[in-house]
């Protein structure tokens, strides 16, 4: 069977996520780990004092962002589940509601997540072994939302984003009403052939339509209106970050920029999961339906074929992009776990030489 051009481009669109999930992995994994902890080791007990105040309190609010986060996408997708489990037949109709929220649960998560490390960034108190800062220098270039953290991981939230608008609105434009009103159906015309158990599928061909669920309109205000508050959150985080009072000792200098790369990235990689995960939900919604009204009835000589319509089996390949997509979250949420993960190791190491201050003592302070 012949494929059809938008077939070949949804195979071309599975490959390139392929090769991006790889690329990230490969970039990121190797080349993160223990910078933080080794710049924190060439300084001596005073320089570790003010790394420690540097970097007190962000792992454990990070690790924080990211458990409540997934406790929150977690309980929204239990919620979900068991409001249809409860729910007879009749009672659950379409499910559209139901499927609108479990839509937007990877993004509320992310949201959670986000909230947590605002309201930390917002109560965070220098400790008593701050080092001097200074809000402005004249050897600084002006610093924004972009000045830290690595280019695709800032690049993701915003480019999924974009993916995410024009997707639902190319959705929308297809969709068409449900027995409720809402936009909430892939509708279709199809034909029907009598089956002779003789010869198989005869003629005459019936006219009809067929109608699946569809991430329509009905999806398009809501998800983009929660996609635009966690990049707005995220965007207003990481210019807080960047912006944050910067150590007069220039010797300091190069550990406030790794911590600031980690936060930033803690940062990103949260908003990219829960924005990759709403739109995997959204894929896999589109690339269910298309392969759902694929087949349909043509004549063939004297007789009746049953076939598949090419441009609609472009939604396994979607369907697949769906699956690389949520792989791709998870990734984010590892990276991101392990950016919240190493601040802690680092303040922890910057208080371990320091006099009179263990990690695991009565007196230790707070990571």
């Amino acid at each position: 069977m012949d494929l059809s051009t938008s077939t070949y481009l949804g195979l071309a669109a599975v490959l390139l996520l392929m090769a991006a999930l790889t690329w990230v992995l490969l970039r990121v994994i190797p080349r993160t780990r223990g910078k933080l902890r080794a710049e924190t080791a060439h300084h001596d007990d005073a320089g570790r004092r003010a790394v420690a105040s540097l970097l007190q309190g962000w792992g454990p609010a990070g690790v924080a962002a990211v458990a409540l986060g997934l406790l929150a996408y977690l309980a929204a997708t239990a919620s979900v589940i068991g409001w249809r489990v409860s729910q007879t037949t009749a009672e659950r109709g379409d499910g559209a509601l139901a499927q609108l929220a479990q839509t937007l649960a990877p993004v509320a998560a992310a949201c959670v997540a986000l909230g947590t490390l605002a309201w930390f960034a917002a109560r965070r108190r220098p400790g008593p072994n701050a080092a001097p800062v200074s809000v402005a220098s004249a050897g600084l270039r002006p610093r924004g939302a972009l000045s830290f953290g690595p280019r695709w991981a800032l690049a993701i939230p915003a480019l999924t984003a974009l993916v995410l608008g024009a997707w639902l609105v190319v959705t929308g434009l297809f969709s068409s009403r449900d027995p409720s009103g809402r936009f909430t159906q892939l509708t279709v015309d199809r034909h029907t052939a009598a089956d002779d158990p003789a010869v198989g599928y005869v003629p005459p061909l019936t006219p009809s339509q067929v109608s699946v669920d569809f991430p329509g309109w009905y999806y398009t205000l809501p998800v983009i209106a929660a996609a635009a508050f966690l990049v707005g959150l995220a965007a207003l985080l990481l210019r807080r970050l960047a912006q944050a009072p910067r150590p007069l000792d220039p010797g300091l200098h190069r550990v406030d920029d790794l911590a600031r790369t980690l936060k930033a990235k803690l940062v990103a990689t949260l908003a990219g999961a829960g924005l990759l995960g709403t739109l995997a939900s959204i894929a896999a919604a589109t690339g269910g339906a298309l392969a759902t009204v694929a087949g349909d009835f043509r004549l063939a000589g004297t007789g009746v074929e049953f076939f598949y319509h090419e441009a609609m089996l472009s939604g396994y390949w979607i369907y697949l992009g769906a699956v690389l997509l949520r792989l791709l979250a998870l990734v984010l949420l590892v990276i991101a776990a392990g950016a919240a993960l190493e601040l802690a190791a680092a303040r922890q190491a910057a208080v371990a030489v320091v006099l009179g201050e263990t990690p695991r003592g009565r007196n230790a302070h707070p990571a």
